[in-house]
């Protein structure tokens, strides 16, 4: 199942969310949830 979901007034650099971004997609939901959650970034705390 495909989702997309768009945030907007988002005060964090895109570049910096697609970085992640980049690095979850494709990922099961478990996974991508671990990866989000010990990130240190802004732009994981957004996603």
């Amino acid at each position: 199942m495909e989702v997309r979901a768009t945030a907007k007034y988002v005060r964090v650099q895109p570049r910096k969310v697609r970085i992640i971004a980049d690095e979850v997609r494709g990922k099961n939901c478990g996974h991508a949830a671990a990866l989000l959650f010990h990130h240190t970034s802004k732009g994981a705390k957004s996603l």
